[in-house]
């Protein structure tokens, strides 16, 4: 997969992998992983959890799998064995039953069995100035990763071209506006993180196609 190094007005690059237009952290075996998805077997009962990266999907993977598991408890496992994008195949058929399978990813790189089990998913949505704020302390920070040592200045004139991990944020809700409304069977729950941290809101996601019941 081509290596691409996208620079800020400063000279300061980060690195993604170009998967067919579509960028990605340089995750070991991404290309493989990428391939695999549309015909990666679906559960009955698997969630899917979807949202540009740092929309708070880890803090909705928590919350899901306690509600799954009828446990308040943290679970042991890690959030990357869960992650499609990043997950070998064998470790997430290693996960037990029901899996909470975050990724970042667009509709069309998801399994096709999604259409026809009409696979349960939750949407993570967030202000993107929040976004932009986390994600440039999250790439910042893993600097060995990424490779991007630059100022915020620099890094929100990329996060405002699109020249991020997972591309343009404005192009990516776009695209899954348009994905939602093209597909009202799906069984999608869309949740703003500035909701999710009022307690009020919680009464309605409890109810969601029975998670938790």
């Amino acid at each position: 997969m081509p290596e691409v190094y996208h620079k800020d007005p400063a000279g300061c690059q980060i690195l993604s992998y170009d998967y067919n237009g579509f960028l990605l952290p340089p995750f070991p075996n991404v290309q493989e992983n990428m391939d695999r998805l549309p015909d990666m077997p679906v559960r009955d009962d698997d969630v899917f959890l979807l949202g540009y990266f740092k929309a708070g999907c880890h803090w909705m993977w928590e919350i899901s799998g306690m509600l799954l598991n009828g446990s308040a408890e943290y679970s042991s496992l890690s959030k990357d064995i869960a992650m499609m994008e990043y997950a070998s195949q064998d470790q997430i058929d290693q996960l037990p039953s029901p899996r909470v399978l975050n990724n970042h990813l667009l509709l069309h790189h998801l399994p096709r069995e999604i259409f026809t089990k009409k696979s349960k998913m939750i949407f993570m949505t967030r202000n993107p100035r929040d976004i932009a704020v986390s994600a440039y302390h999250h790439t910042f920070q893993l600097n060995s990763f990424y490779h991007y040592d630059g100022d915020w200045k620099g890094f929100f004139e990329m996060f405002l071209e699109g020249k991020l991990n997972y591309g343009n944020w404005f192009q990516y809700m776009l695209q899954w506006e348009k994905d939602i409304k093209d597909h009202p069977d799906l069984p999608i729950l869309i949740v703003k993180y500035e909701d999710l941290k009022k307690v009020k809101y919680l009464d309605s996601f409890f109810c969601f196609s029975n998670l938790c019941i």
